[in-house]
């Protein structure tokens, strides 16, 4: 399916019959597929409230993110390993995140989660790895798991971590496109002049960097200043 877009070199092709301004109500690709589109990068997301068009994303929080003990030994070359899991989980929550090894002998060695089933709050669950593991664990190992950051996108507040910017207005629960590079539209909660470099403010808008602080920006300005609740053009150059 060809992107909608005025460019003609090249003319890029999605690999999934979805376009950068439409969502599904079923997951078509695994989250975080990247396509470019000329000189705009998206990543494929699944929204975990109504999104409107040029909202500032936020990465879900991980309730599971501190250490976690493993279930059992696993040797090199599993691809299955279990951990004890402190609250509850859906199916395939960690689906297309990621799992650590943060403790002990054997901590460093991230690998990418591919599926799981639900998992009871106190419980030890089996997680499905794409890659075998580089080293064995033992019951002593600690883990960490998170989700991968396109699942669930909600609104960016001051701390989040961003995830990109949606082109398209999104039902909560459905999927889509998240802009990740390039030229965007975002939106504003205060003034913002040409060249001006924006954080994440509240609700999914973009303000000002505080000059006192160390925020990172996301954004900087590319289209003539945009006022109170406006949108403006901006570059972005997320991970």
């Amino acid at each position: 399916m060809s992107v909608p877009s005025n460019i003609t070199n090249p003319d890029p092709t999605i690999p999934v019959p979805q376009g950068i301004y439409e969502e599904s109500t079923t997951q078509l690709t695994p989250l975080g597929t990247e396509i470019k589109v000329g000189d705009r990068t998206f990543r494929y997301a699944g929204a975990g409230a109504a999104l409107a068009v040029g909202d500032c994303l936020a990465s879900p929080d991980s309730n599971l993110s501190s250490k976690q003990t493993a279930g059992a030994a696993a040797a090199v070359g599993d691809r299955t390993i279990t951990a004890y899991i402190v609250t509850s989980v859906a199916a395939q929550h960690f689906a297309d995140g990621y799992l650590l090894t943060a403790d002990s002998g054997n901590q460093g060695y991230l690998y990418k989660v591919k599926s799981h089933p639900a998992i009871g709050n106190t419980a030890v669950g089996t997680i499905t790895l794409y890659d075998g593991l580089a080293l064995a664990i033992t019951t002593a190992d600690k883990l960490s798991l998170i989700p991968s950051k396109y699942k669930s996108v909600g609104l960016c507040g001051a701390t989040s971590a961003v995830a990109g910017f949606a082109p398209v207005a999104v039902t909560s629960g459905n999927y889509f496109w998240a802009q990740v590079k390039g030229p965007s539209a975002a939106r504003v909660l205060s003034a913002a002049a040409y060249g001006a470099l924006l954080v994440p403010g509240a609700t999914g808008g973009l303000t000002a960097i505080d000059a006192t602080a160390n925020d990172s920006p996301v954004a900087q300005v590319l289209s003539n200043a945009g006022t109170t609740a406006d949108h403006v053009i901006v570059s972005v150059n997320l991970p």
